[in-house]
């Protein structure tokens, strides 16, 4: 998908919508993610609803796949892919909120493509790779919510159990190792972001508005970590991280600026971005380039050193295809930047060996010979 949402988008001329319509899942990390994204910005203009048996064939033929979430925009476009949908949401509105203006945006771009690409595993473990009861409540609560009568959902729900626990499998955490260290990652960012809440950092991410690492974080929250029986016990001591949860759905005036500050560098980062770049570093880097070399290779699986252990993989296409509209949308937004600004996320990305992944074009060519 381009990255004004053009390639999945459809119009039919016999339908317009007066507002925005978002579908998916109330357990549904993406489906939280752009929930927060609208009810923190464009509160007042959508309406969301639950993908179910009556829109299912719509949709899908639609947006041309069966994940969620799906929008249709009030020119009756339907967009599936959060991120393609943020930069559209962004180009109107008076000023970008979800990649803001500056070295802000390019650094929530690359931290969103951390937990965009690599907290599956996170949510399919404590999902369905822990106990019977979280497992048995996340499937009933998407069966119920459905509005199916209760022998069916038990069913499906059963259905949707044995592919989490095969999915657990294919996305690598199936050793004792994988699924402690990957539980472990869970509460290191939570608790690194409880220290960041806590300790005048403001109360977001970037400062007092939201951006698309914000969005990201509460899906996560809303759909799983904190809704999810299991996962909910590893962050139960985390009390500013659940206020910050519950205050889900106030809206964020349009008065709070987001400030452009060219003095953000290597030095000046708070430590929970500094935490996510160095988790970004580590079994997450080796996972992307695995992917990627597989991709080049044309190989159908690869192995990737995760957590001190060698983990085999299944080649996806779509991590690799993620990456490069990261490094595309990075080229456009630090053209609009300062020197100083791209000097500087430049060396953030070096330092953190993140540069041969997400530097730009040329910059990335010479940055994977230092």
């Amino acid at each position: 998908m381009s990255l004004d949402g053009t390639k999945k988008s459809s119009r039919d001329k016999t339908v317009v919508a007066a507002r925005y319509e978002l579908y998916g899942s109330r357990q549904s990390y993406f489906t939280q993610k752009m929930q927060a994204a609208m009810e923190w910005y464009l509160k007042d203009e959508f309406d969301f609803k639950i993908k179910g048996a009556e829109n299912t064939k719509m949709l899908e033929a639609r947006s041309g796949t069966h994940q969620i979430p799906v929008i249709v925009t009030p020119e009756n476009w339907c967009i599936a892919d959060s991120t393609p949908m943020m930069v559209l949401l962004d180009g109107r509105m008076a000023e970008p909120r979800f990649y803001p203006k500056g070295l802000v945006g390019s650094l929530t771009a690359v931290m969103e493509e951390y937990f965009d690409e690599w907290s599956a595993r996170w949510c399919i473990h404590t999902r369905w790779g822990t106990t019977d009861e979280t497992a048995q409540h996340a499937a009933m609560s998407m069966m119920l919510a459905r509005d199916l009568p209760e022998k069916i959902a038990r069913k499906q729900a059963q259905n949707v159990i044995n592919w989490g626990r095969r999915a657990s499998k294919a996305l690598g955490v199936s050793s004792e190792i994988q699924k402690r260290e990957c539980e472990n990652e869970i509460v290191r960012i939570f608790r690194s972001f409880e220290e960041h809440l806590k300790n005048g950092h403001g109360a977001f991410v970037f400062g007092d508005a939201p951006t698309a690492v914000d969005c990201v974080i509460m899906g996560g929250l809303r759909a799983h970590f904190l809704y999810d029986i299991y996962p909910k016990t590893l962050l139960q001591d985390l009390p500013e991280v659940h206020k910050w949860h519950d205050a889900f759905g106030i809206p964020i005036p349009m008065d709070v600026k987001i400030q452009r500050d060219e003095n953000i560098n290597l030095r000046t980062l708070s430590p929970f971005v500094r935490l996510i770049l160095s988790e970004m570093s580590k079994g997450f880097k080796n996972f992307i380039i695995g992917n990627r070399d597989a991709h080049e290779n044309s190989l159908k699986s690869f192995t990737a050193n995760v957590y001190d252990e060698d983990v085999s993989y299944l080649y996806r296409p779509y991590p690799e295809r993620s990456r490069h509209m990261l490094v595309h949308k990075l080229h456009t937004h630090l053209s609009t930047c300062t020197k100083q600004e791209v000097d500087n996320f430049k060396e953030i990305m070096l330092h953190y060996g993140l540069a041969e992944l997400y530097l730009p074009y040329n910059d990335a060519a010479a940055a994977s010979k230092l």
